[in-house]
């Protein structure tokens, strides 16, 4: 791990460009892909092999198939051969700040359990969240703080009191610490179908402040 860090940062001193913050993004990227695969890269490498490749071909660790989009582009930009279109540590924490929602969806990949659909139906409670509230969830909170608060405390974003009972349902089940027991998204919609009628006579007194800016009227 080292070893590849150090032989781009050298590469990029070699060409007379400074050692600088974006030597040190290259070496998050590869710190990422070690937390998300739990691996060393270039482990089938020698030292001398895994410089070569890093060096004159350009070679990265490869990303899991199953990896999350959002992760891989921010890996993939990070290990950029070229340091100039790295992104920088402010672009890295942005990205990263809106990653919290997925953390949970981390831990069941460390934990060994398949990322299948029921990741997803977490990120859409999540999402209906976001509706609803017109907010995004632990403002109040740091990235770190709401990363041990999701995964080591179960803790969720608050449904607002004048939810409509049929959403915070959606949404509650949606988020479950147990993805065995989220419901499908075919369950989802047969949910949001059964309940059409209520919430489309309802929904103002509920809190979609991204449309309700005027009465909702029903043709």
């Amino acid at each position: 791990m080292l070893i590849t860090f150090s032989v781009d940062g050298c590469r990029e001193m070699i060409q007379h460009r400074a050692y600088n913050q974006k030597v040190d993004v290259y070496s998050f990227g590869i710190v990422l892909w070690e937390l998300i695969t739990g691996q060393l890269p270039f482990q089938n490498m020698t030292t001398v092999q895994a410089t070569f490749a890093v060096v004159n071909r350009g070679v990265r660790p490869t990303v899991p198939n199953d990896c999350l989009p959002v992760l891989s582009e921010i890996m993939t930009r990070c290990e950029d051969g070229n340091a100039e279109v790295r992104p920088s540590f402010v672009e890295v924490i942005h990205s990263l700040y809106f990653l919290f929602k997925y953390i949970i969806i981390l831990r069941e990949m460390i934990q060994h359990r398949a990322y299948n659909q029921k990741v997803d139906v977490y990120s859409f409670g999540i999402v209906l969240w976001e509706l609803i509230t017109g907010q995004l969830p632990f403002q109040n909170m740091t990235t770190v703080q709401a990363t041990f608060a999701v995964v080591n405390r179960g803790v969720r974003p608050t449904v607002p009191n004048d939810c409509l009972p049929v959403l915070s349902e959606i949404m509650t089940r949606c988020e479950d610490g147990n993805a065995e027991v989220r419901p499908s998204f075919v369950e989802v919609v047969s949910m949001l179908e059964a309940a059409e009628t209520w919430i489309m006579t309802t929904a103002r007194k509920s809190r979609f402040r991204c449309c309700m800016s005027q009465p909702m009227t029903i043709d």
